[in-house]
């Protein structure tokens, strides 16, 4: 990789760092009402100010912060120096020489950072000043005048690099603002967010908000030991703990939508693991027919409806939302191995047709369907934990959808490898497969219909709460009305197939 190349990386990343901040103050303000209306208004635009603020002026307004900084440390020891002069006037020499040469190094950053070629900058050795004043033994009334007067001359020229960086930053953002309206005007209003998140690398933005606040909170919560409101945490397994803490990690709007970002990055990397586990390192990944987008989405909307937003007190409230975590977990694992399953198929069945002599492909290809069935089943087995079964049946019926599928598709591999060893071909070997999967798409369907009915008369009794909604309606349209269309567009080109070979 060209050295250029790397540096333009490393400062992209060191912009997803820099505006870290941001999040965190949106999520404080988001989390606590106790703060004034114009406050908490100020903070928000300010932040939304620094995600949206190109990468250039991003490091402007973070070199100033620095150079404020530098500034603060000097007025700090020249303070100092001052005040412990009144009582010591004979020790401070050592220390004043060691003060001199450390501002003369501050003030050369300082120049280095605010890259401004006038006069301006020199007043940044203004408290040089009081401590020349001060190794000279000069009156302490006139060494604090002069610390005053660098005060004043610093503290005004912060203000007017502070001045200038606003007045260009509102110029920058209304440019880009105007910008972006004219690209909507043209090509709609989506393309055009998704043009702004990737130019800012908001999803990469957003995970990492997400590692470090869940990081921030583990460290939190196992190391209190004493509080009003401390929960014994000490008495819950680790796998419920950590369910725990990702509930904390969702108390907000911002923290909702990393873990959603959060849980699209695992379904895209999972995908490619997959992938690679089957062709190896030459693979070029597998697409989703459920795009990680729609999954991120989708684990928002469930989010939501099931109230997982909020702060948790109690130790009901945690455990609450743990058992609210793991049954969306569990949902979405199951709606995920479906897919990737449906997509894994025509690949892994190629591998019926190698040669035996090659056992590894076949060993991988049959190792996949083994751990799809192991899993579901032990999804299954898990949900009988859970005294409401009503909250549980679209996770039972898509389980069982999915190891339907799974051990019709080993038989089926197991079908061709057989038909591959044999001296003669297997007759009727296509019709036999046919009638397999259609028992099988038959059986999901009307264990689907029989569902979807059963939601219907909890809807129609009022039998249904917001948590479950959601779960009927996404079970409504993937498992009952595409699996429908699919379906019956199969019986038509099959019947059409057949009777084109009847009339040959």
């Amino acid at each position: 990789m060209p050295v250029l190349s790397i540096y333009s990386h490393f400062l992209i990343g060191l912009a997803i760092v820099l505006r870290q901040p941001a999040f965190f103050l949106i999520e404080i303000c988001l989390e606590e009402t106790f703060y004034q209306s114009f406050i908490v208004s100020t903070v928000l635009v300010a932040s939304m100010a620094a995600i949206l603020l190109p990468q250039d002026h991003l490091f402007s307004v973070y070199k100033y912060l620095c150079g404020a900084a530098l500034m603060f440390m000097m007025h700090s020891s020249t303070r100092y120096l001052i005040d412990k002069s009144r009582n010591h006037p004979d020790n401070n020499d050592t220390k004043i020489v060691g003060c001199f040469i450390l501002f003369s190094l501050a003030e050369l950053l300082a120049f280095h950072l605010f890259k401004e070629k006038t006069w301006k900058p020199y007043v940044l050795s203004a408290y040089h000043l009081p401590l020349i004043m001060l190794f000279l033994k000069l009156p302490i009334k006139i060494t604090g005048c002069s610390f005053h007067l660098a005060d004043g001359l610093v503290f005004y020229y912060l203000i007017y690099q502070a001045i200038q960086m606003f007045i260009t930053s509102v110029i920058k953002i209304k440019k880009q603002v105007t910008t972006w309206i004219y690209l909507v005007s043209i090509f709609g209003v989506f393309p055009v967010i998704k043009s702004i998140g990737d130019s800012i690398h908001l999803t990469q933005q957003l995970l990492l908000f997400y590692f470090v606040s869940f990081a921030y909170k583990l460290y939190y919560y196992t190391a209190q030991t004493s509080g009003v409101n401390v929960v014994p945490f000490s008495k819950l397994d680790s796998t419920t703990f950590l369910f725990v803490i990702a509930g904390q990690c969702c108390k907000t709007y911002v923290g909702l939508v990393s873990m959603c970002v959060a849980t699209s990055y695992l379904s895209h990397y999972l995908s490619r693991l997959v992938s690679l586990y089957l062709y190896g390192w030459k693979s070029t990944g597998i697409v989703s027919d459920i795009s990680d987008v729609r999954l991120g989405v989708l684990v928002f909307v469930l989010s939501v409806s099931a109230g997982i937003l909020g702060p948790s007190n109690s130790l009901n409230e945690f455990l609450l939302k743990d058992a609210v975590f793991k049954i969306l977990l569990m949902y979405l694992a199951s709606l995920f191995i479906g897919c990737t399953c449906e997509m894994v198929d025509p690949a892994i069945l190629t591998f019926s047709a190698m040669p035996t002599s090659k056992p590894f492909k076949h060993f991988r290809g049959l190792t996949l369907y083994m751990f799809f069935l192991v899993f579901t089943i032990y999804m299954i087995d898990k949900l009988q934990q859970y005294d409401d079964i009503s909250l549980s049946i679209p996770l039972i019926i898509i389980g069982f959808s999915t190891c339907l599928q799974v051990m019709a598709s080993i038989v089926i591999y197991l079908l061709f490898v057989y038909d591959g060893v044999c001296s003669h071909s297997m007759e009727n070997l296509d019709d036999i497969i046919f009638y397999i999967r259609s028992i099988v798409r038959f059986l999901d369907f009307v264990g689907s219909v029989i569902l979807a009915c059963r939601g219907i008369w909890f809807i129609k009794n009022g039998a249904f709460s917001w948590i479950q909604i959601p779960f009927f309606i996404v079970h409504c349209y993937g498992n009952v009305w595409e699996r429908l269309k699919s379906g019956s567009r199969i019986v038509v080109l099959r019947r059409d197939a057949v009777k084109k070979l009847n009339a040959l």
